[in-house]
């Protein structure tokens, strides 16, 4: 008799790296990849548009819908995704979480911008309804904020492959909560006086926001994640040791550990000290 075997084959796929990835066709976890990158893709639009529109309600201006075509590159983006890798993220960028940022920044940034005018209008007007002034100023900046919920939710949903454990992606959500926590802070700037009534600060604090966002489309690896952690091992020392020169420069965990290195340390004291 012919021996029993299992229901389970695997497929090759030739990304535009060159790289050969395979890829269990398993029914159940095939969908299940799929689903997660579906839904992180529609968390993505669904925030980006909701920002976009409260974003020209506030600046009246219809042209700010022109970001929305960002948003249907994610659909876009997200269709070739799970074509050609089954919803796997590539190992070291991922384009959904940059196009996510592309349409979501700027209308914040205009958010922000008006809600600074509002603080300055009104401490000119006494008589000025700060109930009402104070709850659409909450709503809009608990809209900024979940840009952050979104992407750290997005970065767990996103499918990582079955090179990655449970406890790596823990380690991995450890990471950008480090990462998140630092970025929130910049918002408490806008509420200082000198801030909100200077646009050149405003611009400042707008730009290094944005620049500390361009830390999530980069795959954070284990040893990464570690690294930002500050739990290096001197076995990890050794290992980094032994690379050449060629290895360091193309390194993406090294340039991100600098870009993130460089934002919280420099510029970050930069800016309080103008504020």
């Amino acid at each position: 008799m012919r021996p029993h075997h299992q229901h389970r084959r695997h497929s090759k796929i030739a990304t535009n790296d060159g790289v050969v990835v395979e890829i269990s066709s398993d029914g159940h976890s095939l969908l299940i990849n799929i689903a997660r990158a579906i839904l992180a893709r529609i968390l993505f639009i669904v925030h980006s548009i909701a920002t976009i529109w409260q974003a020209v309600g506030v600046h009246k201006d219809n042209s700010v819908w022109s970001f929305a075509l960002i948003s249907v590159a994610i659909l876009i983006e997200g269709g070739y995704a799970v074509i050609m890798r089954a919803g796997d993220e590539r190992k070291w960028f991922s384009a959904s979480v940059l196009l996510y940022i592309l349409a979501t920044a700027p209308p914040i940034w205009m958010l922000e911008t008006e809600i600074c005018k509002w603080r300055v209008e009104k401490d000119g007007q006494e008589n000025r309804d700060e109930r009402k002034d104070s709850i659409e100023e909450m709503r809009l900046q608990l809209l900024e904020q979940l840009l952050l919920v979104v992407l750290i939710l997005n970065r767990w949903l996103l499918p990582k492959g079955s090179s990655v454990s449970r406890e790596q992606v823990s380690q991995i959500l450890l990471a950008y909560l480090a990462i998140s926590s630092d970025i929130v802070e910049f918002f408490d700037v806008f509420k200082e006086k000198t801030v909100y009534t200077n646009v050149f600060l405003q611009r400042i604090v707008l730009y290094v926001w944005t620049l500390s966002l361009l830390q999530f489309p980069f795959v954070l690896t284990v040893s990464r994640a570690r690294k930002m952690r500050l739990a290096l091992t001197n076995e990890e020392v050794i290992v980094d040791r032994t690379k050449g020169m060629w290895q360091v420069i193309y390194d993406v965990d090294l340039w991100a550990i600098v870009l993130a290195n460089s934002l919280q340390v420099v510029i970050d004291p930069l800016v309080r000290k103008r504020s």
